[in-house]
Formats: structure tokens, C-alpha cells, sequence
């Protein structure tokens, strides 16, 4: 067998242990996901997701919703104890919601069409019996972003 009949049958995690990049990546991979398995036994919400551990022991984590974040931020004293009981030196968490792939997006603004003629020349009229402040502004602002004859 020639040498590089050798090297394409030898397993791709061998090629893995002999790249100090490479096993570096995957001893942080086997850690965040022993860090995830934990997580999610002491964890009173499901759909956490560790992101990192960084150096001062802050552990990140994201969360499928802005209310699962809120959340977890109140029951973070209770989680960072449950989880260095088991052995991670975590001091603090912070969350980032971050909704689940295929979750409804809000709808964005409902698209409404032009103001009708009616309504434009009864705004027009309010306008010309309101004394002068914010609202005949406002007023006037309206008329002539619609396009209003009576803008004045």
C-alpha cells in the first residue's frame, strides 16, 4: 500500500489530533457541549444555548425569546450556584435572545393607502379653527405630507 493510499484510509480524526489548531477546536467543542448538556439539566427554561465561556468566567448564552431571556436573567444567581456545584467556573451569565430558526417575525407595519379626500379636507378644516401650537402643526404637517391642498 503506497503511502498516500495510507494517509486517504487513515481516519479524518487523526488528521484532527495532529493539528494543534484543530485540537484546540475540538477540545472547546467537547467542552461546550458537555457545558450544554449541564446547562440544559439545571436550567428551569429549555432552549438555552451555551455560546462561550470567556476568561473572567462570564458564560453567554442565548435564548429563543426576548421573555426567555428576562427570565433567565432573574433565575441567574440560582443557575450560576447549580452550575458550579457540578463543576463550572462560571461567576456570571449574560443572554442574548435570539429567536429559533423558522419562529414567526413580527408582521411588519400594516401598509395603508392614501388618506381619502374627505378625511384630508376635514383635517383641513380642524386646522383652520385650532389655535396655533403643536396640534395645528401637526395638523399641517399631515396635509402636506398627503399631499393636501389646504397646507398652509
Amino acid at each position: 500500500m503506497s503511502d498516500r493510499a495510507r494517509n486517504a484510509a487513515r481516519p479524518v480524526f487523526a488528521w484532527l489530533g495532529d493539528d494543534a489548531g484543530a485540537r484546540a477546536l475540538a477540545q472547546r467543542v467537547e467542552r461546550l457541549v458537555a457545558l450544554q448538556a449541564a446547562l440544559a439539566e439545571v436550567s428551569p427554561l429549555p432552549g438555552l444555548v451555551a455560546l462561550e465561556i470567556d476568561a473572567t468566567g462570564v458564560l453567554r448564552v442565548a435564548a429563543p425569546s426576548a421573555a426567555a431571556a428576562a427570565k433567565l436573567r432573574q433565575v441567574e444567581p440560582t443557575l450560576v450556584s447549580a452550575l458550579r456545584r457540578r463543576g463550572w467556573a462560571i461567576d456570571r451569565v449574560r443572554v442574548r435572545p435570539r429567536p429559533l430558526e423558522g419562529a414567526a417575525r413580527p408582521a411588519a407595519g400594516i401598509p395603508r393607502g392614501p388618506i381619502p379626500p374627505q378625511a384630508l379636507a376635514g383635517f383641513g378644516a380642524l386646522a383652520d379653527e385650532v389655535s396655533d401650537g403643536p396640534l395645528k402643526e401637526a395638523l399641517r404637517k399631515l396635509l402636506r405630507h398627503a399631499g393636501g391642498s389646504r397646507a398652509r
